[in-house]
């Protein structure tokens, strides 16, 4: 009766190990070094690992496959990036602006966390081909006054959305669009400029600061080349400008009532607490006003293009060089 209950006892065991050995030698097999190798490379440099067990993911009658492997990725090791590097400060990035013309341009502003990433192969790449996709997906606008493309116009496109979960595998920085614009006029010529240029390839300029400006003729000559030629001449240096100077408005008649008040109170908060220190009878109101007048007045000639000294023309206003020029800015991007 006991060798009966040990032989009841054992048979179970012996069954536990038989299925463990089924298992052992049923597995799928590792992926191969060359489907890692392959998978690393169209992610970017995905972590080792996690390249292997998105392979393992999808065996399939005795096979791999890397696309499929590559999509578990996107949504995998993407989502854990995106966790992980969101809230991070992003204070680099790329500008990227197409060779403009007459009719029609677009430009791109790129926010990382890193400079090693800016200057990166894959942020590159990743930022000529938002900038590239940017006219098909957007419809062109015809101003440079209209609102600007955000990361939520990006992330919310399928084609361009699919480019930036790439990115996010292969950058794995928390990255965001700064500022964005497709725009189309065939009255207009778009001129730029960008500053510290890493990139020429494909039509366009990659850099770490940029600008655009509209132009067009008070008197168009009907010589579409020549014209274009004078007025690329004369926009690439007012697009230096405008990187150098940083304006906030094209003009005073632009600047918005808003700002103008706001400025007025800081002048006036100024003043009080300048007679707070001095003491003595305080200034009369009209007197006052004058002064801040002048005050505000002075500010928006530092903050308005037309209104601004030119850097490269010493001693002349900006509007004062279109107007020889016979040359109309209609609108400024900085970036």
């Amino acid at each position: 009766q006991k060798l009966n209950m040990l032989r009841l006892t054992r048979i179970p065991a012996a069954a536990t190990h038989a299925r463990l050995l089924t298992r052992k030698f049923s597995a799928a097999p590792a992926p191969s070094a060359a489907d890692i190798k392959e998978l690393r490379k169209l992610s970017g440099s995905a972590p080792l690992l996690a390249c292997r067990a998105a392979l393992s993911s999808t065996y399939a009658d005795g096979a791999f496959s890397v696309e499929e492997a590559l999509k578990h990725l996107r949504k995998t090791e993407g989502l854990k990036t995106k966790s992980k590097t969101a809230g991070r400060a992003m204070e680099e990035g790329n500008v990227a602006i197409t060779d403009g013309g007459w009719g029609r341009t677009s430009g791109l502003s790129l926010s990382c966390e890193t400079d090693f990433a800016a200057k990166s192969d894959a942020f590159l790449t990743f930022t000529r081909a938002v900038l590239g996709g940017l006219p098909t997906s957007f419809p062109p606008a015809p101003s440079l006054s209209d609102p600007p493309i955000t990361t939520a116009c990006v992330t919310g496109d399928p084609a361009l959305s699919k480019l930036w979960d790439e990115a996010v595998l292969t950058v794995r920085e928390n990255m965001s669009v700064r500022n964005g614009f497709c725009v189309e006029n065939s009255s207009k010529y778009y001129a730029s400029y960008v500053h510290n240029k890493l990139s020429g390839e494909g039509g366009c300029a990659v850099g770490k600061a940029g600008a655009v400006v509209e132009l067009s003729l008070k008197e168009p000559t009907g010589d579409d080349v020549a014209d274009g030629e004078k007025l690329d001449a004369v926009g690439r240096k007012l697009s230096m400008h405008v990187v150098a100077s940083k304006p906030l408005y094209l003009s005073s008649s632009s600047v918005p009532f808003e700002a103008l008040e706001e400025e007025r109170s800081v002048f006036l908060a100024q003043m009080a607490e300048e007679e707070a220190a001095k003491g003595g009878k305080p200034k009369p109101d009209d007197i006052k006003e004058k002064i801040i007048m002048g005050k505000v007045k002075k500010w928006t000639k530092g903050v308005c293009l037309l209104e601004q000294e030119h850097v490269a023309e010493e001693g002349e206003v900006v509007g004062k060089v279109l107007e020889k020029e016979g040359i109309i800015c209609s609108g400024f991007v900085l970036m």
